[in-house]
Formats: structure tokens, sequence, C-alpha cells
């Protein structure tokens, strides 16, 4: 209940209180002040929320989920050496499924999210966000030691958010669907599927999309986040430091893609904080708002909060002393009218314009500053992701400006030291510009690398080379392929470390990959094999494309007519720095079959199996080398040996059923082959496993089998032809319709192909151009 004594005379309400205050554009807050019955005027308490204890248990629940979800991966591998688990319900994931059509477990919590947000508003934000809960932390951290980050207020830069989604989660579909299309429009193949072969290099790499699958079980969990050593330095960035320099909720403010879309979602919420006649403009209520949410100032002029910046954490309902302040519905802020006179609405709009702390041009001109750092930073070395390069450039932005301040203004203190005084640079400013200096050397040297990158991508384009024809013997580059891809290696050499002819702290793996092929194309190996190495040593070569990258190497070297010895000299360096790594195993078996050192390479897989048993590639290699060798009982062994620790491994079974009919043992052969293909079940397991039912003559185990490949085979068909129609596939389909008994089925896929076909007619006849007319 309000105070019936009476208050303290508020502030008017569009005051801004001192001229040292305005200047430094703080927070104009009204003290109301109550008097008692002695004539003693007393203040209230210091305003408190009783939400963030809620909101930071809601939040540590969410993190043991994940925490949770992440065992539940690491431990999900144990019978059959294949980890899978639900794909990571993170928001960035979302870009996978548009981009590949795969619908996963972020892009659902991504949608859900955003719709949710347009009719509750931003509730995901400020109570299930672990970015938020890392910020608050580091927030009320500081606040413990005496340091209470002030926000930094840009206009222009509150837009990047907005720019970042669109260009995350529009600009590649838009690229795709309609720019693409509209370069390639009369360039269909036989089946009216437009061709994604020749298009403008800077449209960027283009995957063709036909519809979409469900994909919500992954094997790599961590596929799609960064190592540990990218992660520390992100999370400190966008926690500690941004809250540090640019106040709380920094990132959300200037570099969260997210909020981008969550922002005008939350402006069509009806849900909103919302005020009765109680509020006495005390302003408790924004002296407690952790996202820099002015909102007693809302409240007054609209009767509701109406900056989409609020993310309803309650603390101003918490810390409201009359209780004014609700949660409730009413009309959304983008329909929301000011409840104040057209004079004080002007006025209450003027006052908000100088909450900023930039003018227009110095707006436009860090804005810029902003852009560049983010093209200059991101993805260099593999260390910043794009959302991790945001926080960086708002970073770079604020101290830039700060510099610019030190060179305009007689005293300058940001965020907690004095930077300069009377007209004299302290100490810490020194330190501050050294460390900016530091800071723009570092973005510059990026720029040049990210420009040498993207323009030497765009040379190499011009050719129109394949690996099977640079990588022949009888290869000679061209006048023309060689000019372009001498251009092409002079560019990517900028690239290299410093010392090698390039601007970089460490040699990265795609310039070295590209530096490998183009010294190949102008018919330089030893050049070419140099790079590959690099590649493969900052790779740490493992699973296919490790092999890849191996297998290339040694094609390189065969070129170059060197001899096994010195094959087997390059992959033995290699294997002592990766011993793990089953790729250059495989390969320096194969060197020793070809000279025929039979026992040297089976002596390599038993020192192998012994050290690295439980690496299925490795134990899979070692079966398929004994078998090659014709030692079935070894190969036998090895496959056993693996089985041991996975026994339920589908390519194991698969391979030790496959080994054991060969060996003459078709009773043994049928119980691993089963349990391949009860285990992941594909159609060419199920058609093999048919086919020794029926030699075995078992009719009904074969029929039963048969009839699960042919489902199997009629639901992989059934998706192909949502991605990509042809005649080809409706026929296949309605064949194994036929076969499974589904007669109206078929014949209902017999009329979907004559639709198609006449529409795939209709097409063609629109686009044939008409002949001209007589005369």
């Amino acid at each position: 209940m309000p105070s019936a004594r009476p208050p303290c005379p508020p502030k008017h309400p569009f005051s801004r209180g001192s001229s040292a205050a305005a200047k430094a554009k703080d927070v104009p807050l009204s003290v109301i002040a109550e008097t008692t019955t002695a004539g003693t005027r007393v203040l209230p308490p210091r305003p408190h929320s009783r939400m963030g204890l809620w909101r930071a248990l809601v939040l540590i629940v969410i993190h043991l989920v994940i925490v949770a979800h992440i065992v539940q991966w690491l431990y999900s591998g144990m019978s059959d050496g294949v980890r899978h688990t639900l794909s990571p319900v993170e928001p960035s994931e979302s870009m996978a499924t548009l981009e590949t059509g795969r619908i996963n477990a972020g892009f659902v919590m991504f949608v859900a999210a955003i719709l949710s947000t347009a009719v509750f508003g931003r509730f995901f934000c400020g109570w299930a966000c672990h970015v938020v809960a890392l910020q608050d932390l580091c927030g009320w951290m500081m606040k413990k030691v005496g340091i209470h980050p002030k926000p930094w207020r840009s206009r222009l830069l509150l837009w990047f958010p907005l720019g970042l989604a669109l260009y995350l989660f529009v600009w590649p579909t838009f690229r795709r669907e309609v720019l693409v299309k509209l370069w390639l429009w009369n360039d269909l193949n036989a089946d009216g599927i437009i061709q994604f072969g020749e298009y403008p290099t800077a449209f960027g790499d283009i995957i063709p999309l036909h519809g979409f699958t469900a994909g919500f079980m992954v094997e790599d969990f961590w596929a799609t986040f960064p190592p540990w050593y990218v992660a520390i330095p992100f999370l400190l960035v966008c926690g500690f430091v941004t809250v540090y320099f640019m106040g709380a909720k920094a990132f959300c403010t200037y570099g969260c893609p997210y909020g981008g879309f969550f922002t005008p979602a939350d402006r069509l919420a009806p849900l909103r904080i919302r005020v009765d006649d109680s509020c006495n403009h005390c302003g408790h209520c924004t002296a407690v708002c952790t996202s820099n949410v002015r909102v007693h100032e809302e409240v007054r002029d609209f009767g509701a909060v109406v900056d989409p910046g609020c993310m309803k954490c309650l603390d101003c309902v918490s810390a409201c002393p009359n209780d004014a302040l609700r949660l409730g519905f009413g009309t959304p802020a983008a329909f929301a009218k000011p409840r104040v006179s057209d004079a004080q609405a002007l006025a209450a709009k003027q006052a908000r314009a100088r909450r900023w702390d930039l003018s227009l041009s110095e707006e436009l001109f860090i804005a810029g500053v902003a852009l560049v750092l983010v093209v200059s930073v991101r993805g260099l070395y593999g260390w910043i992701p794009l959302l991790m390069a945001m926080g960086v450039a708002s970073i770079g932005a604020f101290a830039v400006f700060t510099c610019w301040r030190l060179v305009r203004d007689a005293n300058v203190r940001a965020p907690f030291w004095q930077l300069k005084r009377d007209r004299r640079l302290r100490p810490a400013g020194y330190v501050f510009v050294l460390g900016t200096l530091a800071y723009l050397a570092f973005a510059g040297h990026g720029l040049v690398i990210n420009y040498a990158l993207w323009h030497g991508e765009l040379v190499e384009s011009r050719l129109r080379l394949t690996r099977e024809q640079v990588l022949s013997p009888t290869y000679k580059p061209a006048p023309a392929d060689l000019k372009t891809a001498q251009s092409a290696i002079n560019l990517f050499k900028l690239t290299r470390q410093i010392g090698a002819g390039g601007v970089a702290i460490k040699d990265q793996l795609q310039p070295s990959l590209r530096l490998s092929w183009l010294h190949a194309v102008a018919g330089n190996l030893p050049a070419s094999q140099a790079a590959l190495v690099r590649a493969i040593n900052i790779a740490q070569p493992q699973g296919q494309g490790g092999a890849e990258l191996i297998g290339q190497l040694v094609r390189v070297m065969q070129l170059q007519r060197a001899s096994s010895e010195a094959q087997l000299s390059q992959l033995e360096a290699l294997q002592a720095r990766w011993p793990v790594s089953d790729a250059i195993r495989q390969q320096r078996a194969f060197v020793l079959l070809q000279t025929q050192k039979l026992a040297e390479a089976q002596d390599l897989y038993t020192q192998a199996l012994r050290e690295h048993a439980n690496d299925v590639s490795t134990v899979r290699s070692a079966a398929n080398l004994r078998l090659h060798v014709q030692d079935l009982p070894g190969s036998i062994a090895a496959l056993r040996t693996g089985l041991a620790v996975y026994p339920r491994n589908p390519d194991l079974n698969e391979d030790l059923g496959t080994t054991l009919l060969i060996s003459g043992k078709p009773d043994d052969a049928l119980k691993y082959l089963t349990e391949a293909a009860e285990h992941t079940p594909t159609v060419e397991r199920y058609r093999r496993l048919a086919q020794l039912l029926t030699e075995m003559r078992r009719a009904e185990p074969a029929r039963a089998a048969t009839r699960r490949a042919d489902e199997l085979d009629a639901k992989d068909t059934e998706r192909q032809l949502a991605r990509a129609p042809s005649a080809e596939l409706f026929a296949r389909l309605a064949v194994l319709q036929r076969a499974l008994g589904e007669g109206r089925a078929a014949e209902r896929t017999d009329q979907r192909a004559r639709d198609w076909q006449a529409k795939l007619n209709a097409k063609a006849k629109a686009s044939t151009p008409r002949p001209p007319a007589p005369g």
C-alpha cells in the first residue's frame, strides 16, 4: 500500500537534474523521501530485487541440463563406439537447417523462442540464455568488488544485431533461392532442376536445397562448436570485457544476432511490464534494471515498458516499493501511444535523444569502424567466430571513440580510470592508447589476411581444371592457367606466417590447401607437397578428411617419381607427430604392400592393435589388411578384438560377418550381419541379409528381410523425391510399393509422376522462345 504521508515533491517529470548530471548523461532519478511525525525526512531503503535469486536458480537448472546433455553424448558410445545424441539445442544450429534442409533441435527451439517472444516478450533472453547468465554473473561479481559498469549508448550500433541476424539466417536462403536462380533461370537439366554450376563467385558457396528432412540425432555433438581454446576467450569477451567497458548486457545490445529477431517480435508482444496509479516515480525500477531500460520514464510516458531491450527479468516489479508495477496483457509496444500531452511527449522525445553518448557524425564514423573490425577479425586463425568478432568489434569501436575523446576533451574518464585531466594525459591514458593501437594493429593484419583470402579465392575461381586433370602424369599448365595460378599464389602467400613471405602469426589450414592446389596447377609439385604437409600438420589428420589429405600427399610424391623409401620416410615423419592417425598408417601399409613387404605391413598393424585396440578405424584397417593378404584367421581375430570393446558396433559386426561368410561359415556370419542390420538399418545391409538367408534356404526370414529392405528403400526414395523429383524415382517408388502390396499407393505415385511430367512440359514450353512474327 502506498504511504499516506505526504511525499517530498518529485522533480519535474522531464527534468534532467543539474548540468553536471546532464553532461555525464546519468539516469535522472527522483528521490522520494518520507516525513515522520517528528518532521524528520527519511529516505526509503536502497532498491533491491528479489527476483535475481529465482532467475539464478532457473539458469543454473538450464546449465545443469546442458551439462547432462553433454555427458549423455560422451557416454553414448559405450557399446558400439558411435556416439549419438540429440542435436545441440542452440539457436545457431538453425543455420545448418536453412542451408542443408535437415531440421534439428536448435531450429525448433529458435522458432519456438521467436513465436513465444511475439506473445510473452523476451522471457527467453532473460530466463534461459546462457550468455545473459554469464553477463549477469560478471556484472554481479564486478559490483561485489565495487565496480559498477556504466552503459555505453550508441544508436547505430543497436542495428548491428539485426544486420547480423539477416546475414546469418536470411541472406544464405535469399542468395540460393533468389539471386542464383535469377542468374541461372534458364539453366535447367533434363528433370527441370536448376543447375548450380556457374554463378557469380561473390555469392559464395551454394548448397542446393530440395526440401526439409528430420535430423534431430547427431554423432558429433561438438562439431559446430569451437574448441575450448576458442570458447574460453569468447566467454571472457562476451562476459567480462563487454560488460566492463560498455555496461550490463552490452553483448546482447550490440552483438547478439538472435536479439535481432527477438527485438521486433517483442514489439508485437501484448504481455508487458505495466503500471497503475500508485506509482510515485521513485525510480527504484530503473535503478535495479540490468537491461539498461529507463523503466520509470517508460511507464510514465506509455503506462508500460515499450523498450524492446526489456528482457522480462521482473527486477523492476520486485523492487517497486508501492507494488505499482505488474506483468499484464494489453496494447503491444508497436501500437502504444504516449499518455501525456503533445508538449510533454516532445520534451520526452528530446530528452531521450540526449541519452546517446555520440553525435550523429561520430555514430557514422564509429559504426564504420565497427564494421571494418568485424570483417578484419572474423574467422582469423580459426580463433574468432562471428559472434566473438561482434563482441571484439564493439569493444574496439568503444576504444576508438574513447581515443577520439582524448583528443577532443579536456577531461576523460573511461570506464573507471581517469585517462586525461586538465588537458594532460595520465599514465592510464597512455596505457589505454597503447592498448588500442596494439588492438588496431592486430585488426589491420587480420584485414590484410582476410582480404588476401577473399581476393585469392576470387582469382582462383577463374580456373576450370579438375583434380584428375592436374594430378595426371601428362599434365602441363596452359599459359593462361599458369598466370591465374601465380596471381592467386601471390595473394595466398600473404596469409603465410611472418618469415615465409606473409603477415600471419601462424599458418592456417585452408590457405595451405589452396597453395598446395595452386602450386600443382602451376606445375610446381615440390611446393605443392610442402604446402600439403603443412596442411596435414595443421589438420591433425583423422577420419575421412585425414585419409583424403594423406592420399593426395602420396599421389603428389608419386607424380614426382619419389621412391617408396622416400614415401615411407615422409609418412613415418608424419606418424611420429600424429601416432593415433590411422589415415597415415593406412597409407604406410599401402606403400609397404606395393613393395611386397607384407611382413612389415602386418607388423605395423600388430603394434597398432596393441596400442589402439579401442579405435574402430584401426581395428577395421588391420582386419582389412590381413584379409588382403589372405590371412582370414588373423582378420577374424582382429575384428573380435574390436567387438570385445564395442560389441554392438555395426561396422565391426558387418565386417566380421562378411569375413566369416568368405571363410565358409554362413551360420556364424548370419549372427553378426543380423546384429549390424538391426543396429543401423540400411537397404544394403538388409539386401545382403536377405541374400544370405535365401542361400541358406530360410525362406520366411529371407522374405522378412526383403520386405524390410523394400520398406527402407521406399522411405529413402520418398525423401529423394521430396528433394528432387524425377521420372526414375517415381517409377522406382511405384515398383517398391507394389512389392510391398500397396497397390493404391502405387497408383497415387503413378498419378504424381504424370502430374509432375505435365508440369515439367508446361514449364519447358513456357521457357521456349517464340518465333518472330512474319514480316
